[in-house]
């Protein structure tokens, strides 16, 4: 998921110069407002580490969030020199992680949970660490590493984060997709189906969340041989997704696809064709000639 870092501080920050402010939706105008902010602390005497790691980093974040990875690392790397003992430096080593090349993510992330560990003790922080950083071991084929560190994820979460937390429910998502993925279906099926009562309570039934998790648990459901379930699962997460996305949606087309080779499984060539359509449509709107053309080749073999 994308974060979009907030920019209100930069109005406390530049109160003297608020005119410039008005100009913030263009993006390069805020980089120039943080890089002269940034500029101003380190050329003033007397300002505070933590002030300059504060001020380095939240130019970071929003480097990032408008797609200027190479500036952010830079602004995340001058913030480590400063942030360095102050409660400032996890976090600064987790953004950096952010912004670095997949594949070296994975010891940023873990150094950023181990200073938040020393400094804080396990928070909500902790459990989104992890998570991020057992996405960074499965990018590098660490499989056994990613599942321990989603299960730690949770184990946190349990006891930390509140039962109707979305936090939570996402923890528990990845580690049903972990179990799923060694298919050991009956215990992915579970944490799916406890990320799910979650979901429902505190994003609602109608929320594209919920509508993935339903997805999910479709297919451990179906891997299990509950078919008929497995397919009212599915309805009920494409109908949803459709209606929160839109019908162009790659999640659309991803749980249609999904649907459709259910369908196939049940003997249903004719519905199924209709929802490969449907979803060769999406991908062949997106651009994604590859997967437009994969689905194109099952449609055709059907009888």
């Amino acid at each position: 998921m994308s974060r979009i870092a907030p920019i209100c501080f930069l109005y406390a920050a530049l109160a003297a110069r608020a005119e410039l402010v008005h100009q913030a939706a263009d993006p390069a105008n805020l980089l120039v407002l943080y890089a002269e902010h940034v500029e101003k602390l380190e050329s003033t005497p007397g300002v505070e580490a933590g002030q300059r790691a504060e001020a380095l980093t939240n130019a970071a974040r929003f480097a990032a969030s408008v797609g200027k990875p190479d500036i952010a690392r830079g602004y995340y790397e001058r913030a480590l020199e400063a942030a360095t003992g102050t409660l400032l430096e996890a976090d600064a080593w987790a953004g950096l992680a952010e912004v670095v090349p997949l594949r070296e993510r994975l010891p940023l992330f873990d150094k950023a949970i181990a200073i938040r560990r020393r400094q804080a003790g396990d928070d909500a922080l902790v459990v989104a660490l992890l998570r991020r950083s057992a996405e960074a071991a499965a990018v590098r084929g660490d499989a056994a590493g990613a599942f321990e560190r989603y299960r730690q994820a949770v184990a946190v979460g349990e006891k930390l984060l509140p039962a109707r937390s979305p936090e939570l429910a996402g923890a528990l998502v990845d580690l049903g997709f972990a179990y799923e993925q060694r298919e050991r279906f009956a215990e992915a099926a579970a944490r799916y189906k406890r990320a799910l009562a979650i979901q429902e309570v505190a994003l609602g039934a109608r929320h594209p969340e919920t509508a993935i998790t339903l997805n999910n648990l479709a297919g451990v459901v179906g891997a299990q041989g509950d078919l008929t379930q497995a397919e009212r699962l599915l309805r009920r997460a494409l109908n949803t997704l459709t209606e929160n996305l839109g019908p162009w949606h790659l999640r659309v087309a991803v749980c249609a696809g999904n649907l459709a080779d259910l369908l196939v499984a049940t003997r249903r060539p004719k519905e199924a064709r209709v929802l490969y359509e449907r979803a060769i449509g999406v991908y062949e709107h997106l651009g994604d000639a590859e997967s437009a053309g994969e689905l194109r080749r099952v449609a055709a073999e059907l009888r």
